[in-house]
């Protein structure tokens, strides 16, 4: 086999006779943290004049612009002049021998994207997701409660129970009836009941642009994933705005204002320009009144004096001697869940001079934004990432355009080709290997907050959404192993379909979730993955004004990707569907992990280490982990393989396989490995055979 190496476009001297093994190692590719395909053993070239061009003599420090050993470059190997691996090369050390180099030691890698490196400790809320920010109003949540869309509203609420009822008119701040009769009775859902999601998809959109990744869409597009959505934080319903109060000076002029700050400092002496207090005094226009808003005050950024939950007119006054430091830059603001009108008055009191300057806004309206980014949940990235992985069964490498393949284990396996290779290898001695054993495996969500699922687990002992697979053999005995948790960064909201009070009937096509605790208060729950189904409905909306509406539809939070077919859905476990009571199939371990599960524990499960001499160029130039391998009358899914660029020969751990007569093999055995790990790295080390 000819083989060229080259960096950049300098192709490498090499011995004739070493020995460069490229390994490819299905682990790899399951963990997300260091996406990559290959690594090679340390192999040497020679410190020719060519070589010692190409790496600018890194053996003398003393040279300026040398080779920058601390960085891996762009590599390219090729077999009979065809690209075999586009990756990078890592330069470890110089060999020198009398007084001379003589071999440079290299490692050859695959294309590689540190993930955990590159994003980091960044939240998701350092992405931007700013073009898809809207104005918070209570028009604008109602139409987003209506229609299924990147971000929009559902019945998940962190405020107060729901419920129907035909003759009952109770609403207050822990529930509200929601039976529309056409009377403006002030109860029925309104904005601040209600929390948005946003398209998963859009947070990996997101990801890619900020980090300048591209991810296939073979598994991110398709129709599960582009259908999930991630629960938003409504703990950040309002939103802040500086109050441009600084105008219209009353009093003698005081040049200590700039902009929207009210600067403490003035002419005079210091005792006569040192202000002794200041007030703010927010007045709410009447079509305002009632409408839930918070002031305050800040004194070089850090808030001195705050009132909330105020719904009309209202002040603060604020002493230098309260705050024990002096007023420098002072700023105010109204913090609002709704747009308000108003008007602000602010006045300035100095010491011993006993002035004071008022300062008026005119008619000032709030715009409350509704910041995406802000409401994501308080989850790394890369931990964000690494539970899709697992809940799906993930894989991914980078392709030789930079591109990042992405797609679930049974989907990548049903991709492979099949090849014969039994006139190339020695099966005349080879080792064949039972593996590591696991005996159960608990699939688990993370710990519930919530009233219902906490509930739930009490008397199931399990979560909704749970999954506790156990192994055993033909007389129902656990065979022997150890025990694997596997736990995901999310959290489990079990739902409630709505009834009618006074008969107790299901007479509603509304289900809710109460992201409520078991005394009935909030609480910050772990990312929340589920879907959005619109459903026809009867239910009150009430709006800014106080009228009542008819919601002819409204966006429901279900389990699975369509009520009727259930072809996906997001718990581990057979639970009972919470709208229609139907038995849930379809789950995350049925579709991603069972046929993995099951060969990995089938009894006639083996590992094979199989020697193959002297394979054609094409052949390897083509072989990928997803193929399958048949030698003589048996079938062999791929564990790894290490190619020997110099003499043709891969050495192959195989895992058989139970399936013939097919090309190419549609039959998942799996990777043999279950991804682990802590929130800051997943680790690939837990085998399982």
């Amino acid at each position: 086999m000819i083989t060229a190496i080259y960096i950049g476009t300098d192709r490498l001297d090499l011995f004739e006779d070493e020995n460069i093994v490229i390994n490819s190692n299905i682990t790899k590719i399951s963990d997300i943290t260091k996406v990559f395909t290959d690594t090679s053993n340390t192999f040497t070239v020679p410190a020719t004049d060519v070589n010692n061009d190409i790496f600018k003599h890194w053996y003398n420090p003393n040279l300026l612009n040398g080779f920058d050993a601390r960085k891996k470059v762009p590599a390219v190997i090729e077999l009979s002049g065809v690209n075999f691996k586009v990756g990078k090369i890592k330069l470890n050390k110089v060999n020198v021998k009398n007084g001379k180099p003589y071999t440079y030691s290299l490692d050859y890698f695959g294309n590689l994207v540190e993930l955990k490196d590159l994003v980091g400790n960044d939240l998701l809320t350092s992405l931007d997701l700013s073009s898809l920010n809207f104005t918070y109003s209570s028009a604008n949540v109602k139409n987003k409660l209506q229609s299924v869309s990147d971000v929009c509203f559902s019945l998940l609420s962190n405020r107060r129970l729901l419920f129907d009822s035909s003759n009952t008119t109770i609403d207050n701040e822990t529930q509200t009836n929601i039976y529309y009769d056409g009377n403006n009775n002030n109860t029925g859902i309104d904005a601040r009941d209600l929390n948005a999601s946003i398209r998963q998809l859009k947070i990996i959109e997101a990801i890619e642009s900020k980090y300048n990744l591209t991810f296939s869409r073979d598994f991110l597009g398709a129709y599960d994933f582009s259908n999930q959505f991630l629960c938003l934080s409504n703990e950040k319903d309002t939103s802040t705005s500086n109050i441009i109060a600084l105008t219209n000076q009353i009093g003698d002029p005081d040049p200590t204002k700039s902009g929207n700050v009210l600067l403490a400092t003035g002419l005079g002496t210091p005792e006569q320009r040192e202000t002794f207090d200041i007030s703010l005094t927010v007045n709410i226009d009447s079509g305002s009144v009632g409408k839930e808003y918070s002031m305050y005050i800040k004194n070089n950024g850090i808030i001195i004096s705050k009132k909330e939950k105020l719904t009309n007119s209202a002040s603060i006054t604020v002493f230098q001697s309260e705050i024990n430091v002096d007023f420098n830059e002072v700023t105010f603001f109204i913090e609002t869940s709704e747009i308000i009108n108003y008007n602000s008055t602010i006045i300035r009191g100095q010491r011993f001079t006993l002035n004071e300057y008022e300062y008026t806004s005119g008619p000032s309206v709030t715009s409350s934004t509704f910041d995406v980014s802000q409401k994501l949940p308080n989850i790394k990235i890369i931990d964000y990432l690494s539970g899709l992985f697992k809940i799906s069964k993930l894989i991914a490498y980078v392709e030789d355009d930079g591109d990042i393949f992405v797609d679930n284990l049974s989907n990548y396996y049903s991709n492979g080709k099949l090849y014969d290779i039994t006139d190339y290898i020695d099966d005349s001695n080879y080792p064949i290997a039972t593996g590591k054993l696991l005996n159960r495996i608990n699939y688990q969500f993370s710990d519930p907050k919530t009233i219902l699922n906490n509930e739930f687990k009490e008397q199931n002992n399990l979560g909704y959404g749970d999954l506790k697979f156990d192994v055993k053999d033909e007389n129902g005995n656990l065979i022997e192993g150890g025990t694997l948790d596997f736990k995901l960064p999310f959290e489990q909201i079990l739902y409630e379909k709505i009834i009618d009070i006074n008969d107790s009937t299901f007479d509603t096509n509304i289900q809710y979730g109460l992201i409520l605790d078991k005394e009935l208060k909030k609480v910050e729950i772990k990312p929340h993955i589920h879907y959005i189904e619109n459903k026809i409905t009867s239910c009150k909306y009430i709006n800014s004004d106080g009228s009542a509406t008819n919601l002819l539809s409204a966006n429901i939070p279900v389990h699975v990707l369509d009520l009727s077919s259930q072809l996906y859905s997001t718990t581990f476990g057979n639970e009972f569907n919470t709208f229609n009571g139907v038995l849930i199939e379809k789950t995350l371990y049925s579709n991603y992990h069972k046929d993995f599960i099951e060969s990995v524990f089938s009894e006639r499960k083996r590992e094979y280490n199989f020697k193959a001499k002297d394979l054609p160029t094409i052949f390897i130039l083509q072989l990928k982990l997803n193929d399958v391998i048949q030698i003589k009358e048996d079938y062999y899914r791929i564990e790894s393989f290490s190619v020997n660029t110099t003499n043709n020969d891969v050495d192959f751990k195989l895992i058989n396989d139970r399936v013939v007569n097919v090309t190419p093999i549609k039959y998942l055995t799996g990777d043999n490995t279950i991804i682990t790990g802590d929130s800051d790295l997943i680790t690939s080390d837990q085998t399982i055979y």
